[in-house]
């Protein structure tokens, strides 16, 4: 008796069968070229016809799940009628390679079929989406940048259409929404943390539902998320945004496990794997469409064997000396090594074909990777049905195939599918019930407007030629850069003096509205020094004739060469060693080194000419005269900001109060129609106090002619006019007269708001000395006051 015996047993089977189409599903179909089919000549060609048949074929089974009444899916032992249908997750997708991944998730995500790639392992930090967010930052952390905002405006990831950034260069309004967002996020950041900044940003910019509408769309947002959780990690033990910037960017070339990209989601998805890594596993259904492909060992695709034979290799012992060697002095090696790939990608198949619980679909052709002559032979299926001798055409693959099916009835071989495939439905496709009516009341619209906001759109009332009255756009990206470089070397010179706010100038802040109606462009050339009136033309000009006049208000306390202390003006003007050195800096950065000694000659000039300030008199006692020499920096106050909340005003209402009260009866361009809900921002140049009463000065470098008769009164206001500067001077008179009447005991406004006085700094050698000079009125004042408190006037003003 055989102490060892041998009991026949059968399997128990399964509990459950698979219906596709109502019918039980065969456990091997074989989807390939009929025998009069043309040969596949290209891999690529291979990897799409099949990624499209797999597809259509899953998209079919899915739609036939989804019916009331499912025809695809599960049934119980030998019943024929679905009780569990079938669902993504039961599908499996067996590539070899992460590009063979990509093209048929590719071809899913065309039918609107959501699928996750197991066995990803990019880093996170090698996405486009780790790019992206890295110039996300630099906004947020620097908002007033323009370069950096328009850079992460432009990111892939938010995916702005190209229209809406071409409208952004032109509307100034929607642009400067834009940059307050990134004020708005940078505020979160520093008080939240990263995470919950970039929350907010996402959120904002409706990025999550714009990204899932598309079919990669989940994977973006999962590589996002996963970057600001690690930001959030590391912000920790960083100090400070710029530290976390340059951690990110030190990053973008890492890998590492923990690196590693994350599943996008754990829903019910077709599962994309490579064959190796499903060794082990088990899925209800499993298709591999790309059985066919392999990349063999030949000397051609720059892969050294591992191992070398002895014989015509001779001592070529290293991979370094076969290739010197070439191939066709080693080509037993290279034969060596390709059979070892082949036994390999036998391994590989045999995996493969038993990772299906119920049925596999395999995707067969004649594949041909060089040439027209099918090479299918010398892939680890082709070898299985011919014992590695080469196939002529199609019609052969079928017959080996019918060969190997034999009376076999669960395998079958069928023509490849080629009926298209309608996209999947969707959870959104469904038809909505009626909308809920809004519970709640009409939103106003709440925003932070500005004198620049305001006057965009405004017409040009006058035919004024495009070079005059052009004041510098501040926010010109060339100075910006110009200005970055200037404070990194001149943190000394820049510090605030005692008594005077510390603030961060930034370019659209430092000069509100100052670009307003800019009709000129920059010049063309250099201009040969000489007078003011020929310094070149632009805006990059204009802010650094600003950027001049700023540090010599800043100057901290120093000795002239008398040994006198001067802190100020009076430094600047008095201490030609530091003006010329500063000069000389500034204008090298700018290709003026021809102007060093014309632009120290007309700053000295400015600083200690007299002004006689006839129409600000006050109302008892003769004109003020002053020097700019003679302001002490305990007077002065450089770029006051300030924030005027406003409650329903209306531009219209504004428009005809400024009109009748600042130069009445003259023509000049309308304001566009709108209403100010919320705040109303802005920086005046310069405040300063004289004999007790307080004015307002504002720069402007427009060019108004070559000479200094062209700075007549009639000229600059001509120019006041046609650029609106009316309503800037009015606005920036209200905010000093509640910063006044906030902080002077028995404050009036007759006895204490001089008025406002605007430097044409091209005419200070005019007659008129460049100023226009503008008293308030009471009425004026009082009547800005009420609006802006949302309360109705007592009177309506009429232009004249």
């Amino acid at each position: 008796e055989n102490p060892i015996p041998y009991v026949k047993i059968t399997a128990n089977g399964r509990d459950e069968t698979l219906l596709i189409d109502g019918a039980p599903a065969t456990a091997l179909t074989c989807w390939t070229l009929e025998p009069e089919g043309a040969i596949t000549t290209d891999s690529k060609v291979y990897l799409k016809q099949m990624a499209t048949a797999a597809a259509a074929e899953i998209a079919r089974w899915l739609a036939q799940a989804a019916a009331p009444e499912p025809r695809t899916g599960f049934a119980a032992a030998g019943g024929g009628q679905v009780t569990k249908p079938l669902k993504p997750s039961d599908i499996a997708i067996l590539v070899r390679t992460g590009d063979e991944a990509a093209v048929i998730r590719q071809a899913l995500g065309a039918l609107r079929i959501n699928s996750v790639y197991l066995s990803d392992r990019d880093s996170v930090f090698q996405t486009q989406e780790a790019v992206d967010l890295l110039h996300w930052l630099k906004a947020c952390a620097a908002p007033t940048e323009e370069s950096l905002v328009r850079a992460a405006l432009g990111t892939n990831t938010l995916a702005i259409p190209l229209e809406e950034l071409a409208r952004l260069q032109e509307d100034e309004l929607d642009w400067e929404t834009q940059v307050m967002r990134f004020v708005g996020y940078q505020r979160t950041w520093q008080r939240q943390g990263v995470l919950a900044m970039l929350r907010r940003l996402l959120h904002e910019q409706n990025l999550p539902a714009r990204l899932l509408q598309r079919a990669d769309g989940e994977r973006i947002l999962t590589n996002l998320l996963h970057l600001a959780e690690w930001l959030q990690q590391s912000a920790t033990a960083l100090d400070g945004e710029q530290a976390l910037i340059r951690h990110l960017s030190t990053h973008l070339d890492c890998s590492g496990e923990e690196f590693i990209v994350r599943l996008e989601s754990d829903a019910e998805l077709v599962q994309v794997i490579t064959i190796h890594k499903s060794k082990g596993l088990e899925y209800p259904l499993v298709l591999l469409p790309f059985i066919c492909s392999w990349r063999p060992i030949d000397g051609r695709t720059r892969q050294v064997p591992t191992r070398l034979a002895a014989g015509e290799a001779g001592d070529a012992a290293s991979p370094r000396a076969l290739e010197v060697a070439g191939k066709d002095a080693c080509q037993d090696a290279w034969d060596n090594a390709d059979d070892e790939r082949l036994s390999e990608d036998m391994r590989k198949l045999y995996v493969a074909l038993t990772r299906a619980r119920h049925a596999a679909w395999l995707g067969i052709t004649p594949l041909c990777r060089q040439g027209k002559k099918p090479q299918l032979h010398q892939s680890a299926l082709g070898h299985v049905l011919k014992g590695g001798q080469s196939f002529a055409n199609a019609a052969e693959v079928w017959n080996a195939l019918e060969q190997l099916k034999g009376d076999c009835e669960d395998i079958a071989i069928q023509p490849l599918p080629t009926t298209p495939a309608q996209p999947l439905a969707t959870a959104t496709d469904a038809v909505l019930e009626p909308a809920c009516a809004p519970g709640h009341g009409r939103f106003e619209p709440w925003w932070i407007a500005s004198y620049s906001a305001l006057t965009v759109g405004a017409a040009q009332v006058a035919a004024e030629p495009a070079e005059q009255g052009s004041e510098p756009r501040a926010s010109d990206t060339a100075e910006q850069e110009t200005a970055q470089e200037e404070s990194s070397v001149e943190t000394v010179l820049t510090t605030a003096m005692p008594g005077i706010m510390s603030s961060t100038l930034t370019s659209e802040r430092a000069h509100p509205g100052s670009g307003e109606g800019d009709g000129e462009g920059e010049d063309a050339g250099q201009t040969a020094p000489g007078s003011i009136h020929a310094l070149p033309r632009g805006s990059r000009y204009g802010t650094f004739l600003h950027g001049l006049l700023e540090w010599a208000a800043r100057l901290p306390l120093t000795q002239d060469p008398q040994g006198q202390p001067r802190r100020g003006f009076a430094a600047a003007a008095h201490v030609p060693a530091l003006r010329q050195e500063l000069l000389a800096r500034r204008c090298q950065l700018r290709g003026l080194t021809d102007w060093i000694t014309p632009l120290d000659q007309w700053l000295q000039q400015l600083l200690t000419t007299p002004w006689t300030l006839s129409e600000l008199s006050p109302p008892q006692g003769p004109a003020p005269s002053l020097r700019l020499e003679d302001l002490a920096p305990s007077q002065v106050q450089v770029e006051l900001e300030f924030w005027i909340t406003s409650d329903g005003v209306k531009t219209s209402n504004l428009d005809r109060l400024v009109q009748a009260h600042c130069l009445p009866g003259a023509a000049r361009p309308q304001l566009r129609p709108n209403q100010l809900d919320g705040l109303l921002k802005g920086f005046i140049d310069l405040v300063f106090e004289h004999q007790g009463r307080y004015y307002l000065l504002d720069w402007k470098s427009n060019w108004l002619g070559p000479e200094d008769s062209a700075y007549t009164d009639e000229a600059m206001r001509t120019a006041i006019l046609a650029h609106r500067y009316d309503l800037q001077y009015a606005l920036y008179l209200l905010a000093l007269h509640r910063l006044l009447r906030a902080r002077l005991p028995d404050y009036h406004i007759e006895q204490h708001l001089g008025g406002a006085l605007y430097v044409f700094l091209r005419g200070h050698q005019a007659p008129t000395q460049g100023l226009f000079m503008a008293k308030p009125s009471r009425a004026l004042i009082e009547g800005l006051d009420r609006l802006f408190n949302g309360r109705p006037l007592t009177t309506q003003p009429e232009v004249a």
